[in-house]
């Protein structure tokens, strides 16, 4: 009985943690001066708000320069193809980077049968009609309730076992744990944050910008 529970916790701890898709927008081609360009970085951006793999992105930013060479000349297509190689990486914070559409960063990953579907529901028809935009800030800020953002999360997930986080830290090498005491036999769950993640946990957060765990959950 007690597996039985391990495997429904980590089973709705996963879909807790589900990523979600924003509605496309487009910034053109972000503030450079486009002349005729505006629908070759539209089509870039439909590519780079869905994501995917390190080669799907490699391969579309090949299409723009392409595209930009055709109406323009190689010096430009050049110029363009290495802006979003550079300003595009997935691990920036950027309202342009690989997989911005997903309100958690992505990085470097096929889009699953259900993300795929996700996709298609919210892909628009005709890219070219979608009008340019500036990037807003699309999110909401959240109340708080412990004064740390990673324990509300933890609260969120395993609500109604866990009345208060109750957390030990330890540091290792490249992360924060965050040992829980649990209702259950009196088990601890273990709970790992990257570093630089943790560090958010203590700043004034948005909804859409929460930090995920980025290992998997534990029993000790």
């Amino acid at each position: 009985m007690k597996y039985l529970f391990l495997i429904f916790l980590f089973c709705f701890t996963a879909n807790a943690l589900e990523n979600k898709l924003l509605p496309f927008t487009t910034d053109g081609c972000s503030k450079v001066p486009d002349a005729d360009l505006t629908n070759c970085c539209k089509v870039h951006d439909l590519a780079y708000w869905k994501g995917g793999s390190e080669a799907e992105r490699i391969e579309s930013d090949k299409k723009l320069s392409e595209c930009v060479i055709e109406k323009t000349n190689p010096f430009f297509g050049s110029m363009f193809y290495w802006g979003v190689r550079v300003g595009g990486s997935p691990s920036l914070s950027t309202s342009f980077r690989w997989g911005y559409g997903w309100i958690y960063k992505r990085g470097y990953k096929a889009l699953n049968q259900r993300e795929q579907e996700v996709v298609k529901s919210l892909e628009p028809k005709d890219v070219t009609l979608i009008p340019v935009t500036v990037p807003k800030l699309r999110i909401k800020q959240r109340p708080v309730l412990f004064g740390n953002y990673c324990f509300d999360q933890i609260h969120e997930v395993l609500t109604p076992d866990v009345k208060e986080p109750k957390v030990t830290l330890s540091t290792s090498r490249d992360a924060y744990q965050v040992v829980v005491k649990v209702n259950l036999d009196d088990k601890n769950i273990l709970f790992t944050y990257k570093n630089s993640k943790w560090k958010e946990c203590h700043t004034p957060q948005y909804e859409a910008t929460l930090p995920q765990f980025y290992k998997a959950i534990y029993f000790e």
